[in-house]
């Protein structure tokens, strides 16, 4: 019986060794960069955008049924779109908000009111306002796109909140947007909603800009 104890290693042995195991950290330390990678990926896409928006500091918001005067008041309510071209919510709203307009047709005016001083990718149904300033997002308490606001025939906001609370849009029970839309259309009171109705969800809109 051969005695294993006392056989020697040849060195080619032992760098082909050292090459599998530079070979196998190196295949480990790829695999964990990837994964940081796809984990950055998924917040910055997806977990992010599910996270309450912080509220900036000094926020305030609007006093119960405010008056918010817009160019050209016609008698019919407002749905204002508070809208980021870089903002991947927006993007992601922009389908809904079409689907809106084709719903309330010219019973509602549809303003789609873009922080920036473009509206570079954004193809919007109804009347765009560049707001680079953040001068009608602090009018109406705004701080993250995409955000709605509901104001009846007399310009009152009625509601300031979330459009749904499903990224796509795609739960009808929770399009909260549609739901004060259709009770203001019809001259009814606004009906309760739940928490995450005004709850701000998506790309915050610069403090700074906010309460300048």
């Amino acid at each position: 019986m051969p005695i294993l104890s006392g056989m020697s290693v040849a060195p080619h042995e032992i760098v082909t060794a050292r090459v599998r195991q530079r070979r196998l950290i190196g295949a480990l330390f790829l695999n964990l960069t990837l994964l940081g990678l796809v984990g950055a990926t998924f917040y910055t896409q997806d977990l992010r955008y599910s996270l309450p928006t912080p509220k900036p500091k000094h926020y305030a918001p609007p006093k119960p049924l405010i008056q918010v005067r817009l160019p050209r008041p016609d008698g019919r309510p407002v749905l204002l779109c508070f809208a980021s071209a870089d903002c991947g919510c927006t993007r992601f709203n922009q389908d809904h908000l079409w689907a809106l307009a084709h719903q309330f047709g010219k019973t509602v005016r549809f303003i789609e009111v873009i922080e920036s001083d473009r509206a570079d990718g954004l193809d919007s149904p109804g009347e765009v306002l560049l707001d680079p300033r953040g001068t009608w997002a602090r009018a109406c308490g705004v701080y993250s796109t995409p955000q709605a606001v509901v104001l009846d025939r007399s310009d009152r906001l009625v509601f300031r909140g979330n459009f749904n609370s499903s990224r796509f849009c795609a739960e009808p029970s929770t399009q909260y947007a549609r739901i004060v839309l259709e009770s203001v259309v019809a001259d009814r009171s606004v009906p309760s909603l739940p928490a995450n109705a005004t709850i701000a969800y998506g790309c915050a809109i610069p403090a700074a800009e906010v309460n300048r």
